[in-house]
């Protein structure tokens, strides 16, 4: 990540960037923006309990933002970080389907993977309602991830990687037309 991310670049920007993680011992969020990023911060954003560890920042031990909400958008827009725009991931493509359940690993993740989608467009739903003065942005892949939960292969995950690069270009191309 360290070769990947100029965090030296993300501090200087005029565009806000806020990441939330979930503090496991005192059970609430915590908000980093521009200035308080760190590469330690985004492992912990994406420390998945019990596939990735949790990390320490600031003495206090962070895990996926992820696990207070699916799409955590109202803990950043409530963390007092001024944001005109508001950017919702969700990993599947318009009109993914999910895989039909051969078995009882398949059916959990399938019902694992629908519970997710809901609520993640759920929660930009309830984010646009709340704050009205933010624009809530739901970005879908142009192509199906094509990842499972659980399954971590390299090649697949780099093609995911770049796909995803291509799609958020693709995103900030069309802000810049608004």
């Amino acid at each position: 990540m360290t070769r990947s991310l100029d965090l030296d670049r993300v501090r200087a920007s005029s565009m806000r960037v806020v990441v939330v993680a979930t503090d496991l011992v005192g059970r609430g969020t915590r908000a980093f923006d521009n200035a308080t990023i760190t590469s330690e911060v985004l492992m912990a954003a994406a420390a998945l309990p019990g596939v990735f560890p949790p990390v320490a920042v600031n003495g206090e031990l962070l895990a996926d933002g992820g696990l207070i909400a699916r799409a955590p958008v109202l803990e950043a827009l409530e963390a007092g970080i001024p944001v005109r725009r508001a950017i919702v991931l969700v990993s599947y493509a318009a009109g993914e389907r999910g895989r039909p359940p051969t078995s009882i690993r398949v059916a959990l993740e399938e019902a694992f993977e629908t519970a997710m989608l809901h609520q993640i467009r759920r929660n930009a739903e309830l984010a646009r309602a709340r704050r009205p003065d933010v624009d809530v942005l739901l970005v879908t892949p142009s192509a199906p991830i094509a990842l499972r939960p659980l399954d971590f292969d390299a090649a697949q995950t780099a093609a995911a990687f770049e796909r995803g690069r291509a799609d958020g270009l693709a995103c900030v191309e069309r802000w810049t037309r608004r």
